[in-house]
């Protein structure tokens, strides 16, 4: 069974942006960085909880039904539209929104990365 990963732009401390999210079960934060060498390519990375980040492979575009998506391996990521447009923040199942730590509500993650 296939596992669902949301995935937020962030930015580092120099203005560089990429991709993250995490996967709390098993303790490993999954990113996509441009590469050093070439910003037109992809890479897909992860930490696990020593902080190391490790190259898991470069994403290559490819066209599907559904649009644009970058894979490697057993991993995909694509936009994330599986969401009420209406209604841009995550909800929990009782509800109520998921918050940050400054209480600001959390908005639906930009893309997905899917783990087959």
């Amino acid at each position: 069974m296939s596992k669902f990963i949301g995935l937020w732009i962030s930015e580092d401390k120099n203005g560089n942006t990429y991709l993250s999210g995490n996967d709390k079960e098993k303790k490993t934060r999954y990113f996509v960085f441009n590469d050093k060498d070439d910003s037109s390519v992809k890479n897909l990375c992860k930490s696990v909880d020593t902080g190391d980040i490790e190259k898991i492979g470069k994403l290559d575009k490819h066209d599907g039904k559904h649009g644009e998506f970058m894979a490697c391996g057993d991993f995909i990521v694509s936009e994330h539209r599986f969401y009420d447009e209406a209604d841009p923040y995550l909800k929990r199942k009782d509800g109520s929104y998921v918050t940050d730590r400054n209480g600001e509500k959390i908005a639906h993650p930009e893309y997905q990365l899917r783990i087959k």
